[in-house]
């Protein structure tokens, strides 16, 4: 991949310098040079990150920084700083700036690992974004979902029901299956499971139509449940799997547990439950190396200048670190392949703060900003990169189970858009049928004997009547049952 790069630089030289140091490293990049602000304004949407000087003759100081980022959708931007203007950067980063270099004390290799951090930063940002406006949207799906969900209706204190209803998406409250319990005037307690992805609807499957009588005794329990989480998640067969054991899950504190036992079973017996974690878990990872980044950031300051202010984008990156190892882990603790990736980054992660970042902290925190110099650099370039590398090992297996995710979620839309199609076709063909048996057995028979009753009430008392139709129109038209007339004197 070539990361189109935007460098706002009016001075020549360091311009030529910025290019020099890119060309070293064979950065995989395409720098465009401009020299106003103004131009980096009208180009920061096309580029996927900006390196900006801050004394520009359009714009000087945080004033050019402020303008690039009011630009809606526009990249992520790297301050270039002089000597002298150190301190002008580290509050360029408190405004908004992904980084700052300083010129002269950066090599191609920190150059390209800035840009790198800022576009990945930013990936994370908008990721973070994307997923507030989504949780918004949830919340607001939720409210109308809630007011759909089954409610038995009964009033029979004899009886109780324990219920789990689990829509296939982790974060919805409804989903393609349905339940209803309703009790009738005459004590019937009538209940109903529906699969809408069923054969035909779930208004046509064999075992509706046949009725089956089973003796209870004075305590029983009736387990009734849909494919949908069953046989839908173990694949086919997969009742005949689970059936059989549902004695031994049993447990001595009655159905409330059985149910739960029984889905905690089944989903083990799937390798764990619905893959929409994988959204959730990518977004996680990404945030993850924005914490590392962070901390990568605030160290390299802190051991330029030795102020511990420059150690607050370390320490809060800790602690986001912290919080997004947790999530990770509980999302993909049933998930042994992911979760493998995850451990070995995590370790990773551990020996870059054991072997170069803590240490380093520690020698300026009591020798001051000079005894950096006796650090290695390159030991904390390779635990770095090993991290990294380990970081794009994980995104990438999550990416390739989030893509399966979503084919079968599409196949699974066709399918259902089908199986409605279907279902409309069989509705028709139903109403269709209906209609020509009305025909047939109802109507014409009916008004062939009207017509017999006319020809008969005229005074033809010979007419014949040819009983037709259902057995009670043959009754009707043969007299059996009905007062003949009587013959005129």
């Amino acid at each position: 991949m070539v990361w189109p790069i935007l460098l706002v630089e009016d001075d020549d030289a360091d311009a030529y310098l910025v290019s020099e140091l890119l060309d070293e490293v064979a950065a995989p990049v395409r720098l465009t040079r401009v020299r106003t602000v103004a131009e980096a304004v009208r180009r920061s949407e096309q580029v996927a990150c900006v390196l900006l000087d801050l004394g520009l003759p359009d714009g000087e100081g945080l004033s050019a920084l402020r303008r690039l980022l009011a630009v809606e959708a526009g990249a992520p931007v790297v301050v270039l700083t002089g000597m002298v203007d150190e301190y002008r950067g580290a509050q360029a980063v408190a405004a908004g700036a992904q980084d700052y270099l300083v010129k002269g004390q950066v090599d191609g290799r920190d150059l390209v690992r800035a840009v790198s951090h800022a576009i990945e930063r930013k990936r994370a940002d908008t990721a973070a974004q994307a997923l507030r406006e989504s949780e918004l949207q949830a919340d607001e799906r939720a409210r109308l979902e809630r007011g759909l969900l089954p409610r038995p209706l009964y009033d029979d204190r004899r009886l109780r029901h324990a219920a789990r209803y689990r829509p296939g998406r982790q974060q919805s409250l409804l989903g393609g299956d349905f339940y209803d319990m309703v009790s009738t005037p005459d004590g019937t307690l009538h209940v109903l499971p529906g699969d809408v992805v069923g054969p035909a609807l779930g208004i046509l499957d064999e075992d509706l139509t046949e009725e089956a009588l089973v003796e209870l005794g004075p305590r029983w329990v009736l387990l009734l449940a849909t494919d949908g989480l069953l046989e839908g998640r173990e694949g086919p067969g997969g009742w005949e799997g689970v059936l059989p054991e549902i004695a031994k899950l049993w447990p001595p504190d009655g159905p409330d547990s059985l149910l739960d036992s029984l889905i905690d079973r089944v989903e083990a017996r799937n390798g764990g439950p619905l893959t929409d974690v994988i959204a959730p878990a990518l977004l996680g990872s990404a945030q993850l190396v924005s914490s590392l980044v962070d901390q990568e950031t605030g160290m390299r300051g802190y051991l330029l200048q030795g102020r511990d202010d420059f150690l607050e984008p370390y320490n809060a990156g800790c602690r986001e670190e912290s919080a997004q190892l947790a999530n990770l882990q509980q999302r993909l603790a049933k998930r042994p392949d992911l979760f493998g990736k995850l451990t070995t980054l995590q370790d990773r992660i551990r020996a870059w703060h054991r072997d170069y970042a803590d240490p380093a902290i520690n020698v300026v925190r009591s020798q001051g900003p000079k005894a950096a110099t006796l650090l290695s650099p390159e030991l904390g370039k390779r635990r770095f990169d090993a991290v990294r590398a380990a970081s794009d090992d994980l995104e990438s297996a999550l990416r390739v189970k989030a893509i399966k995710a979503r084919d079968n979620v599409g196949a699974a839309l066709h399918f259902l858009v089908l199986a409605l199609a279907i279902g409309a076709l069989v509705l028709v063909v139903l109403l269709a049928a209906i209609a020509r048996a009305l025909r047939v057995w109802v109507t014409r028979p009916i008004e062939q004997v009207a017509g017999d009753a006319r020809t008969v009430a005229s005074g033809h008392l010979d007419h014949v009547v040819e009983p037709t139709g259902p057995p009670d129109m043959v009754a009707l038209a043969s007299g059996r049952g009905v007062d003949a007339p009587a013959a005129p004197g």
